[in-house]
């Protein structure tokens, strides 16, 4: 990746290599390399000015899940706003992507109510639209609702959506998988859990994404696998290492969480509830075997 950012400063005409600075930072966010992605979209900037492209510049996704990766709640919820309002323009699939950012950051802010009304307008999407190949952001919708469901103590719902939500969808590797960890450990389907992650633990060269193991990471804890976090938190550590307040509150959490299990004091999460992220907090001291 280094190597072939390098080839644009050897070219006289940048033009061409906007789609490939959009793909970088994308590429660099699914590796947790926040600061690279940071300059990346930085250079967009830069290159939508020096050649009036204004259309280059924006990327409201990737901007609004780069906030949210690193602890900016406030700008992750403005630009997903945004994104969701300019979306309004754009056909079916592309209004799921929209959708999709806004479903991120409304998890992240345990907004369960904001979620099932975003549910409401992808279905109707989905409904409306038969022809369309829509992606795994139909999942996202269909599984962070089972999970406000599941929180909000609707068992029967949440199972509900869930059958909904393991319906197949085109994603890049182990997105779709991260989305559904997180909906079987908040439902406590540990087996499910504990198959989905083998399965993608053995993918041969593929290495899951920092956001794989965080779901993992948060789908333990809920199912109280304390004897086989220790892993997980350790290569979720990698990420959090990068400049992301947000994963070293999370990690901190869960460890007060496995603290407490074994005789320590009542959890706090101060850090990841400090930066906003009451969904996240609340997701990790869930224990869907004490839910009726």
């Amino acid at each position: 990746m280094k190597e072939a950012q390098r080839l644009p400063e050897q070219a006289g005409d940048l033009v061409p290599f906007a789609p490939f600075f959009r793909r970088a930072a994308t590429l660099q966010l699914r590796s947790g390399d926040f600061a690279a992605a940071n300059d990346t979209f930085r250079r967009l900037d830069a290159l939508a000015a020096e050649y009036g492209r204004a259309d280059w510049a924006p990327n409201l996704e990737g901007r609004a899940l780069l906030a949210l990766d690193v602890g900016d709640l406030a700008t992750a919820h403005a630009l997903a706003r945004e994104l969701v309002e300019a979306s309004l323009a754009w056909g079916p699939h592309l209004r799921t992507h929209a959708y999709r950012s806004q479903c991120h950051v409304l998890l992240a802010q345990g907004n369960w109510s904001g979620l099932h009304d975003v549910l409401i307008d992808v279905e109707r999407l989905v409904k409306d639209h038969p022809g369309t190949p829509f992606c795994y952001a139909v999942t996202v919708a269909r599984a962070f609702a089972a999970v406000a469901q599941m929180v909000e103590g609707h068992a029967d719902g949440a199972r509900a959506l869930l059958t909904d939500a393991e319906a197949p969808f085109q994603a890049e590797p182990f997105d779709r998988e991260s989305v559904l960890l997180l909906a079987y450990g908040v439902l406590g389907r540990r087996a499910q859990a504990e198959r989905l992650i083998r399965e993608c633990r053995e993918r041969g060269l593929l290495t899951p994404p920092w956001y794989f193991y965080r779901a993992e990471a948060v789908a333990l804890t809920m199912l109280e696998a304390w004897e086989v976090l220790d892993d997980t938190l350790s290569l979720l550590t990698v990420a959090a290492s990068r400049g992301s307040q947000y994963l070293e509150g999370l990690i901190a959490a869960i460890r007060e969480e496995v603290a407490a299990a074994r005789g320590g004091p009542r959890p706090l999460h101060a850090q990841l509830r400090d930066l906003g992220y009451l969904g996240w907090s609340e997701l990790v001291s869930f224990r869907p075997g004490r839910r009726s």
